[in-house]
């Protein structure tokens, strides 16, 4: 039986991806927990060689504002809600009275690719609304030309994507080919992620219940459920590792224990176990965020040890795909 894997990608944003519903003024400590937590992750993962993919968006690679005025790409999106534009920052934000770390990562970007294991990926340019937007395959080309260009800068070549809010949509995949993108993580095949936007409180409570208890189904699967689309490899999301609670403890020891029944699930069936979360999920309580991620990563190793289990990043886990089809 071929071996299980497990994959960890992080969706890299700072400010970026929470600019449309947060005042900054109250969440200047969270970014800078944010900030100091990221190389703590890095280190744990240096220590139990996991591998990571982190989904980053391009705008961090900007030094200062001057810079960020400058990269805007040459077409913009156009949202029927205006603040989800991370180009309208000055009619949300005061830029004279920010800190520009919460905006700007480079110095973070190089520990991140630095560090072995760890694949820079993006989380398109500026956040890009793939179901909020205006329609418009020709301004998301635009947006993902500009973080080509930005990682490049780092000496990053970009082969894998996560888009932001989870908001997959096949009709984008053609031009995320196009803009040479091999990979892209997707969402869960099941039903209540599935629903339509009528229906987001439903698929919220349902993943909800998801997180904490065994009501639904094991979110591992099998390798054959990797499918290309588009000439991209699709790669499903298992499972989000939600933020430490601490108001009700026993959610987070049954959260825990869910994430590890379904890895054990799939080490002994050879299965594939997609993790995701953002850094800054973190922030409220990092030293107790940083002690879960080492009981999951004990227990990876475990499993490791007893049944192979494998750690992989997007890329990774792209080249083992490819490998295998030459070889049939």
């Amino acid at each position: 039986m071929r071996s299980g894997g497990f994959i960890i990608s992080l969706d890299f944003e700072l400010y970026w991806g929470i600019g449309d519903h947060i005042d900054y003024q109250n969440y200047r400590e969270y970014f800078d927990n944010t900030l100091s937590t990221i190389p703590k992750i890095l280190q744990v993962f240096r220590s139990y060689n996991i591998n990571c993919t982190w989904a980053t968006v391009g705008m961090l690679w900007n030094k200062n504002w001057i810079l960020w005025e400058e990269n805007k790409p040459l077409l913009l999106p156009e949202y029927k809600n205006l603040k989800l534009s991370n180009y309208n920052l000055s009619k949300k934000i005061n830029k004279k009275v920010v800190h520009e770390r919460h905006f700007f990562a480079l110095d973070l970007i190089e520990k991140i690719k630095n560090t072995p294991g760890q694949e820079l990926a993006t989380h398109t340019y500026g956040h890009y609304y793939c179901n909020e937007a205006i329609v418009n395959n020709k301004v998301l080309a635009a947006d993902l030309e500009r973080a080509h260009k930005m990682a490049q800068q780092t000496n990053i070549k970009l082969r894998s994507i996560v888009l932001p809010r989870n908001q997959f949509v096949e009709a984008t995949l053609e031009t995320l080919r196009e803009q040479n993108i091999l990979t892209v993580r997707s969402n869960p095949n099941v039903w209540y992620w599935k629903l339509s936007r009528q229906h987001k409180f439903s698929s919220k409570i349902a993943r909800l219940i998801d997180s904490y208890t065994s009501f639904f189904t094991i979110k591992s699967y099998p390798w054959k459920q990797l499918e290309f689309k588009g000439g991209l490899l699709l790669q499903p999301a298992s499972r989000f590792l939600r933020p430490v609670t601490k108001k009700i403890i026993l959610l987070d020891r049954l959260k825990i224990n869910r994430i590890k029944k379904e890895m054990s699930y799939a080490a002994k069936n050879g299965e594939l176990y997609h993790l995701w979360w953002h850094p800054h999920n973190f922030a409220v309580h990092p030293i107790s965020a940083l002690k879960e991620l080492e009981e999951i990563l004990e227990h990876f190793k475990y499993l490791e040890k007893r049944f192979g289990f494998r750690s992989y990043n997007m890329a990774g886990l792209l080249e083992e795909v490819k490998n295998e089809t030459q070889h049939e």
